[in-house]
């Protein structure tokens, strides 16, 4: 491992430093219990009250909408910071809670949902994530709630309805600010330099709070002691006001960060995370650099990004999820493996070469799986599947339900395609197919 030196603390850093420091004040760093993890509105003046009331917020038949919150029907400890409600239900029927702030879209929230809800579904094979039930039930059964505020700014406790909304939730919280939760395919993902996203590591930090901490006391003890070897050896250098800081918390959502390409476009131009915190920025950096804490980060995290990631509505083009060193955005894009194109706008979407579910818009859609058993669905529009080797290559089989097989039939394992919703299928030199 390099060494680092101790850098001046980024914007970033301080906002994520001045989060963390407020819930080490109420966690510590105790792994025989939970620590006060605040009512949730227990002390409120609204009609209801706590969690409980959040868990009464209609959120549809699926629990999957975004709802208004009712402020004649809550505590304004809430309702006098937040304006949108969603949800994740865990295995024993309990809420993970999303508040947010006016501003923060219903995009933005979803994506933290979902990602949040990656971190909890099972890693069959691995360790400590092989079974997730229990750690999610924890996180729902102590008040677990991302808040999400509009920017770091909003995030401040001199206010008083947020020190009011801060003191009540306490641990049972983490912030998460909604200009770091960058949509896919939004103008600031596909920057040259993409803006930095902070939603893997707020809501792997939520799950360590509340359930990592006590229920896996080995992987929790591991990750404690990697986190003190970089603290030693330098590897992580966190700058700021260290009393104000849990560095374990910072560690992991530091990792989660660079396990999922944030910093892989290499915006500090050394190949580390947060301007110099942590010496390997990428997931390729610490393949080589810090291969045990990797290891450790995916026996319970997965390796690759299941969440249903919806591309911003607006996006129009070729979405390439395939890495290229010069486009930045693929650092953080050739992890993930489930991809919806929205809104209205003509657009291509190629998928990176692993098993991957892609799935058009309203528009006209050229789609391509490249390696892997692919699940391609067009949506509405005149939608085209394309492959990457000529017709010859290619059984395609009718299933006889408006669905289609496609396998190449050279290199066995190369690739089984289930096509849906698509009309034509492309080869390599122009041949086409009417589905």
């Amino acid at each position: 491992m390099r060494s680092l030196s101790i850098l001046l603390a980024s914007p970033s850093l301080i906002a994520w430093s001045l989060v963390l420091g407020s819930a080490a004040a109420c966690v510590g760093n105790n792994d025989n219990q939970v620590a006060d993890s605040g009512s949730g509105g227990g002390v409120g003046t609204g009609p209801l009250l706590g969690c409980a009331a959040l868990d009464t917020i209609d959120l549809g038949p699926d629990g999957m909408a975004i709802a208004d919150l009712d402020a004649s029907n809550l505590s304004p400890i809430v309702t006098d910071v937040f304006a949108r409600y969603a949800a994740m239900t865990t295995p024993s029927g309990e809420r993970i809670h999303f508040v947010a702030q006016a501003g923060v879209s219903d995009a933005k929230i979803r994506r933290a949902r979902e990602i949040l809800r990656m971190h909890l579904t099972d890693l069959p094979g691995a360790g400590a994530g092989a079974s997730k039930a229990d750690v999610a039930d924890a996180v729902s059964s102590n008040c677990g709630t991302i808040a999400l505020f509009r920017d770091a700014g909003e995030y401040d406790i001199a206010l008083p309805e947020v020190s009011t909304f801060d003191a009540d939730f306490q641990a049972a919280y983490v912030p998460l600010f909604g200009d770091a939760v960058v949509v896919e395919g939004s103008p600031e993902y596909l920057a040259a330099s993409p803006a930095i996203d902070e939603t893997f590591g707020a809501t792997s930090v939520l799950v360590y709070r509340l359930g990592l901490r006590i229920l896996r006391p080995a992987w929790s003890a591991q990750m404690r002691l990697a986190s003190s070897a970089a603290q030693a050896d330098g590897t992580f250098a966190a700058a700021g006001p260290e009393p104000y800081l849990d560095l374990d918390e910072l560690y992991i959502a530091t990792l989660l960060g660079c396990h999922a390409g944030v910093w892989g476009h290499n915006p500090s131009g050394d190949g580390s995370a947060r301007g110099g915190v942590y010496a390997f920025g990428s997931r390729p950096a610490l393949e080589v650099g810090d291969l045990s804490t990797l290891q450790l980060i995916e026996d319970f995290f997965a390796p690759e990004h299941t969440f249903a990631a919806e591309a911003d509505p607006a996006f129009s083009g070729t979405f390439d999820l395939l890495y290229r060193p010069s486009v930045g955005y693929t650092n953080r894009a050739q992890y993930l493996t489930n991809v919806r194109l929205t809104g209205d706008s003509p657009a291509e979407l190629f998928g990176a070469p692993v098993t991957s579910r892609l799935t058009g818009n309203a528009a006209n859609n050229n789609i391509r799986g490249r390696e892997g058993d692919d699940i391609i669905d067009g949506g509405p529009g005149l939608d085209s599947a394309i492959f990457g080797a000529p017709r010859s290559e290619f059984d395609i089989e009718n299933n006889g339900d408006g669905t289609f097989n496609v396998r190449h039939n050279v290199v066995p394992g190369l690739g089984n395609d289930l096509l849906r919703n698509v009309e034509i299928a492309v080869f390599s030199g122009g041949t086409t197919v009417q589905l």
